[in-house]
């Protein structure tokens, strides 16, 4: 077991501000004022969910499913910690409005601690690495994705699985190699519309605690359900969002999740995502997040 890294503090150089040099009044330039225009509530919302959505190739948005518990277990960690994460996750998945899984649930957000992430995402994929690129379609991200996985040295990385099913029966959608595909009864698709459904099943999330600093558990906790409970790329750059996900760029400046950040998941799981097209169900969701803001501007 891992002794608690979260309150290990890591040691920053300090780099000195170089100084301007002053200028010439001959040469200086004039004065150029350069006035932005403001976002729309449903444009910085479009942006939001374009910028962190990663998906497996040619699949729409997935979710968990409301019919499915979410089961967050930690190994490696001592059992305080471990506890604290797990109790903050699950706060955030009852306050989304989804089920959490009862205590010995088997998990399905695995959370791993670790002194070395690239080492210890190496040593997992290569003892079980169709648990990471499944074969079957639709189901993980690409072989770079999972290369960027391994060799990163982010403080937090995650590995996604997602399930292709039918909206009425869960069934898989696509064939599993070496069985028969299935048949199956097409009523409410159409050339716009689709009867399938994306629904995350596994997140793998390793914490590297040699890099997380002085990011606290509640912090660390909310940062994770984040990851857990949404598609997002790491490589994604939200800095001009207030999002959890800038956490470990400004750890004093994040608290843990941002109202921007429950406005998505919110809107995530409630909005209508049978459209085939990705732009339209990114739509739905932007659509969904700006009423909101509008509603909750209205109120203030």
């Amino acid at each position: 077991m891992l002794v608690s890294a979260l309150s290990i503090a890591l040691m920053l150089a300090g780099a000195g501000t170089p100084q301007a040099q002053g200028q010439d009044s001959s040469t200086a330039l004039p004065t150029i004022e350069v006035q932005g225009q403001r976002r729309t509530a449903y444009e910085a919302a479009r942006a939001f969910t374009n910028e962190i959505l990663v998906m497996p190739p040619r699949r729409g948005i997935a979710r968990w499913r409301t019919t499915d518990a979410i089961c967050p277990g930690v190994v490696n960690m001592q059992r305080e910690v471990a506890q604290a994460l797990v109790d903050r996750i699950v706060d955030r998945v009852i306050e989304l409005g989804l089920q959490a899984g009862e205590p010995g649930c088997k998990a399905n957000v695995i959370i791993v601690g670790t002194d070395d992430g690239a080492a210890m995402a190496s040593s997992l994929i290569e003892a079980r690495p169709r648990a990471y690129i499944t074969g079957i379609a639709g189901t993980s991200l690409t072989y770079r994705a999972l290369n960027a996985f391994r060799t990163s040295d982010a403080p937090v990385r995650w590995w996604m699985l997602t399930l292709p099913l039918d909206a009425r029966t869960g069934e898989l959608t696509v064939r599993i190699p070496g069985q028969e595909p299935q048949r199956r009864a097409i009523d409410g698709a159409s050339r716009l519309r689709t009867q399938d459904i994306n629904a995350i099943s596994r997140v793998m999330v390793i914490v590297d605690v040699n890099r997380i600093g002085t990011v606290d558990v509640r912090q660390l906790g909310d940062y994770i359900a984040m990851v857990s409970m949404a598609q997002v790329d790491p490589e994604s750059d939200v800095s001009s969002f207030e999002s959890v996900l800038n956490l470990f760029d400004d750890p004093g400046g994040v608290p843990g999740m941002s109202d921007w950040d429950l406005l998505y998941l919110r809107e995530l799981y409630s909005a209508e995502l049978s459209a085939l097209q990705v732009s339209r169900q990114v739509g739905a969701i932007a659509g969904g997040m700006a009423r909101q803001d509008d509603e909750d501007q209205g109120e203030q």
